[in-house]
């Protein structure tokens, strides 16, 4: 019986890796990847002057922040986001993209928190899920080539967004 239990063992162990493996890959992995999937998807502006890409701000660091206006963690980070863009200026471009959320709802959202960075809709949640999935908040880092520097799942508070951007990013804080 030790001879037949043994290789069960080891193919349970290598089956469960294979899943651990796969579902890493499938939640965009870890930070560094060089992923850029979703730089050519659009997504509306809030203020209705069209759409835009992600990839159309090649040429600038950026901070893509996806929440909606039902996660609680996403609209607690929301101020000290805005706090961060206003400390850094031009140096970063900040993002906020809602995801899969009524307008209505989003825009209040928005009134609320007070936030003036670049804001869009990703309506279908197409591009959150190129970079990490569904789970958010989710905020990616994007170098000026439009490779992804960081991902980060769950809320930042302003010291680590500050040291994230900095550790990755390379802007100063």
């Amino acid at each position: 019986m030790r001879r037949t239990t043994r290789p069960l063992r080891l193919l349970a162990a290598l089956a469960c890796c294979l899943v651990l493996a796969v579902t890493a890959a499938a939640c965009g992995g870890g930070n560094g990847s060089t992923s850029t999937a979703g730089l050519s998807l659009p997504y509306e502006h809030f203020d209705g002057s069209g759409s835009s890409t992600l990839a159309d701000l090649r040429g600038r660091a950026v901070v893509v922040n996806f929440w909606a206006s039902w996660c609680t963690p996403c609209i607690t980070e929301m101020p000290d986001f805005e706090k961060v863009h206003q400390q850094l200026g031009d140096r970063v471009t900040f993002v906020g993209l809602n995801v899969q959320d009524s307008p209505t709802k989003a825009s209040q959202m928005v009134t609320k928190t007070g936030v003036t960075y670049r804001l869009g809709s990703d309506t279908d949640g197409a591009i959150a899920k190129s970079f990490m999935g569904t789970n958010l908040p989710v905020t990616v880092l994007l170098r000026p080539d439009g490779t992804v520097a960081a991902k980060h799942l769950g809320a930042l508070r302003t010291d680590d967004l500050r040291a994230l951007i900095s550790s990755k990013l390379g802007i100063a804080t």
